[in-house]
């Protein structure tokens, strides 16, 4: 009888530790139905902050749409940023109406946070922002780079979802730096991930501080 019951330890061990394994091995955040689905949004107030103060630019609002990919869980995104200004100076992208940035990019969903059971996991939207050019102040600024936020619901069939972009402890500082990849690795974003750059000078690690509601056509569902 003792006999069985080591066995029987041994055997729970092994399972929890292969289920472990098959998180950590096929770390990939699946989207169901597999079709391409189209999404809309509007956020509220935002401000982008650069590390250390340099400069500080909050916009009233913002309006959004895109795509979710119909096989992985990649999409594109176009967001117009709206009433823009560092204090009250008008900041105001090039070629487009006045105190509007407009953002393009594509988008990746990654773990956040991986754990050895599915429901403790957590997915973020990391956005690959192409360069935003845009005048403020009298200077030329240039943000581009990849930034981490969170999304949810996830494991549940939803049209509404949250996408929240946090900062850190310091002004500039992203609130999101970690997340894992489709090989289960850990993926440190560094100091480079989200740059600033004024008149042409080196970029400056920035952060975006916003909430935004998005909807899709259809219901999906993201699956850890």
């Amino acid at each position: 009888m003792q006999r069985l019951k080591v066995l029987g330890v041994v055997l729970m061990a092994v399972f929890a530790l292969g289920a472990f394994v098959s998180v950590t091995a096929s770390a990939t955040v699946v989207i169901l139905p597999e079709k391409e689905e189209k999404w809309t949004g509007e956020g509220g107030k935002g401000s982008l902050e650069v590390l250390k103060g340099a400069a500080v630019i909050s916009c009233a609002k913002s309006k959004m749409e895109g795509t979710f990919e119909a096989t992985k869980p990649l999409g594109t995104f176009h967001i117009d940023l709206e009433a823009c200004k560092a204090s009250i100076a008008a900041c105001t992208g090039l070629g487009e109406a006045k105190e509007v940035l407009l953002s393009l990019g594509t988008f990746h969903l990654v773990f956040d946070k991986l754990a050895a059971k599915l429901s403790e996991n957590g997915v973020g939207i990391l956005f690959l922002i192409e360069p935003t050019h845009y005048e403020c102040l009298g200077k030329l600024f240039v943000e581009q780079g990849q930034l981490l936020c969170l999304i949810k619901p996830v494991e549940k069939l939803a049209k509404h979802f949250e996408i929240v972009c946090e900062k850190g402890k310091e002004s500039g500082d992203p609130g999101e730096t970690v997340y894992w990849n489709e090989k289960g690795e850990e993926v440190k974003m560094g100091e480079e991930l989200f740059l600033t750059s004024e008149n042409e000078k080196p970029g400056v690690m920035s952060g975006w501080n916003t909430t935004a509601l998005i909807l899709t056509t259809n219901e999906i569902l993201i699956m850890c």
